[in-house]
């Protein structure tokens, strides 16, 4: 977006002979068409001569009070803790500003953002949540990013706190044509869906625009296909009717209703 607080900024690219704004044209179509809009706006600007300073909030709080109000509704807002060691970040003043124009904007993050953060990391980047996973976990392990807890979460932690399961279509988060070959196949998407959503996360999936600023064709097509395979197994309820028993044998059929399943157990669970 054509900033004002930085010549780091699209409006010194000869992007629309400096006029541009991707932003705009990016969150303009989203509303049309119905969708949530998130921004990423990674803190880690070492592009600023502020950078290493106690000044460098403020600069990063003056892009925030551009973003915020001016670009209609922002449904999340995506922070890693990228270069937090190496300066003081005001998270305080930053979720202040956020929340003043954008009271309903959830957001993400670990580390310093801890406790201002309504979605965490899942502790890798492969597209997977833990076998067993909860969405209550305790703050301290996002500060420190205790990765596996960040992936099981925690039964009877201080927060509700879920996490989001980022993954890329592609071997890396950016656009190579080399590796067009190696874009993931609808079964392994099928795969990292029931080991994100399927335990209890939510799946991020990050498709790369190319050098013509369009996902490609066949990213669009493994994700399409296999959301077509996930529907066609979700139209059966396997658990309708089914005989439920846990590992030491008893028939809990009766107790439960197997139109919706609730259970808690730590025994292993298996239907017939």
């Amino acid at each position: 977006w054509p900033s004002e607080h930085t010549e780091h900024t699209i409006k010194n690219s000869p992007y629309q002979n400096g006029q541009g704004d991707i932003l705009r044209q990016f969150t303009d179509s989203c509303h049309k068409y119905g969708m949530l809009v998130g921004f990423y706006i990674s803190p880690w600007d070492r592009n600023s001569r502020y950078w290493g300073q106690d000044e460098y909030s403020n600069h990063y709080a003056r892009q925030l009070h551009e973003l915020m109000p001016n670009y209609g509704r922002i449904d999340e807002v995506w922070w890693d803790g990228a270069g937090s060691n190496e300066t003081n970040y005001n998270w305080r003043l930053w979720k202040d500003i956020i929340k003043s124009y954008q009271p309903d904007a959830i957001m993400f993050g670990s580390l310093g953002a801890t406790d201002y953060v309504s979605l965490r990391w899942v502790g890798n980047e492969s597209g997977f949540a833990n076998e067993t996973h909860y969405a209550s976990i305790d703050p301290y392990s996002l500060r420190v990013e205790n990765v596996d807890e960040l992936n099981r979460g925690k039964i009877d932690a201080e927060r509700y706190i879920p996490a989001e399961v980022d993954v890329s279509i592609r071997p890396g988060w950016f656009y190579h044509k080399e590796q067009d070959n190696k874009v993931k196949s609808p079964k392994a998407l099928d795969d990292i869906w029931f080991n994100s959503v399927g335990r209890n996360a939510m799946m991020l999936l990050n498709f790369p625009p190319n050098r013509d600023g369009v996902v490609c064709d066949l990213d669009i097509e493994r994700a399409v296909e296999s959301n077509k395979r996930i529907e066609k197994m979700r139209a059966t309820n396997y658990v309708k009717g089914a005989k439920v028993v846990v590992s030491d044998g008893e028939d809990i059929s009766e107790i439960i209703d197997t139109e919706k399943v609730y259970l808690s157990t730590e025994n292993e669970i298996s239907f017939d």
